[in-house]
């Protein structure tokens, strides 16, 4: 299966600056409130706790994204597999012609396209659309018969 590998995580680049900025924050809210400066300092974290913070957030978020495109790849794995033989060999067609990117959610496309599951759901989508477009008529029209009576 081609797809496009994901740069693994290197960490957060926290420089002198970003510390200097940090501290900047700290006494802005320590003077926003002067009368509670001593209480706000307590409770203020220092550059240290902040890189680790920062640095555990980064990773967590990296991870969670990391797991939802593999449960995108799995999905798209499982629709593919749920299909005729026939029906897999042209979308594993289409996917080996694909020259945009080798990523899940174009995968999912591709299989969706060959499956008919993307043609029903517009179809659906456009029947919506229609119907709403068929209300605000009604509606419009009634508005235009009030107005003019």
């Amino acid at each position: 299966m081609r797809f496009r590998r994901r740069q693994p995580f290197e960490g957060l680049t926290l420089s002198h600056r970003k510390a200097l900025a940090f501290e900047r924050k700290k006494k802005r809210e320590q003077d926003r409130f002067p009368l509670f400066a001593e209480e706000i300092a307590a409770n203020q974290s220092s550059w240290d706790q902040e890189q680790a913070r920062r640095e555990q957030m980064s990773r967590r978020i990296e991870q969670e994204w990391r797991d939802r495109i593999a449960g995108w790849w799995r999905k798209g794995r499982r629709m593919y597999f749920a299909e005729p033989l026939d029906t897999r060999k042209k979308i594993m067609s289409a996917w080996r012609e694909w020259t945009g990117p080798a990523d899940a959610t174009y995968f999912i496309y591709i299989v969706e396209l060959h499956n008919g599951t993307l043609a029903a759901r517009s179809s659906a989508m456009n029947a919506e659309h229609q119907a709403a477009r068929e209300r605000i008529v009604a509606s419009r029209t009634r508005q235009l018969r009030l107005e003019a009576a």
